[in-house]
């Protein structure tokens, strides 16, 4: 099972984080953005975000800012639809969105299941090496 990448946002971050994937992982299709600005305000791209998940394509999204209008508005879009293989995470660094994109794209997962164990794993080595103290 492979995962398509949605990357969720304020400006230009959405295509800026497709942009680093793209020429350090050397990803060329299944990446997605969606943006808010004053010229595409969030009411739009919810709506844009209904029409994507209407696919029903198992699908990792990346958003900016943990609590931010992109994240709570996904999170509250796919609150109200079941049987989502979607995963959202926010405030991720390039490096991690780096590594779940190889998974999602090039390895892929046996399911969902799967999918969301890994990245738990990733997140619990993440927290476990940022609290080690590296200056002793």
């Amino acid at each position: 099972m492979t995962y398509n990448i949605l990357i969720l946002g304020h400006s230009k971050y959405p295509e800026g984080t497709k942009s680093f994937l793209e020429f350090v992982g050397g990803f060329e299709e299944g990446i997605e953005t969606f943006h808010i600005s004053n010229e595409n305000p969030i009411e739009k791209v919810r709506t844009e975000l209904e029409a994507y998940f209407a696919k029903g394509e198992p699908t990792i999204v990346f958003c900016d800012l943990p609590g931010g209008s992109p994240h709570v508005t996904i999170v509250d879009l796919l609150a109200k639809k079941s049987g989502n293989n979607v995963l959202v995470y926010a405030g991720l660094s390039p490096a991690l969105m780096l590594d779940i994109t190889f998974k999602a794209r090039i390895i892929g997962a046996a399911d969902h299941n799967e999918m969301v164990s890994y990245c738990k794993e990733k997140f619990e080595n993440l927290n476990r090496f940022s609290m080690q103290n590296i200056f002793n």
